[in-house]
């Protein structure tokens, strides 16, 4: 029997992951970056989006924050970790 073939991912996919190692090592500046061409390669990634807004806050980049997060809630308006993040946004300023 064989092992089933590992799923390809989209190249979208594939930088939300690449944004996710940064985020996990602190990297906020490579996980923007990342999860930036995430969403160029796939705009309905809103998990990208969600994780973007978060990398954002992280740098202090609050506008481009909540424009994040009103991505996700325009798709997802009861979001919760949006909603969280783009008070957060609207808060820090």
């Amino acid at each position: 029997q064989q092992a089933p073939k590992p799923q390809s991912q989209s190249p979208g996919e594939g930088a939300k992951e690449a944004g996710n190692a940064a985020a996990k090592k602190g990297d906020w500046a490579a996980a923007a970056d990342a999860y930036q061409a995430a969403l160029a390669a796939d705009p309905t990634l809103l998990a990208a989006a969600n994780n973007l807004a978060l990398a954002l806050l992280k740098l202090g980049r609050t506008e481009e924050a909540e424009a994040a997060a009103d991505k996700v809630l325009a798709g997802e308006p009861r979001n919760v970790k949006a909603l969280l993040r783009r008070a957060a946004a609207r808060e820090a300023r």
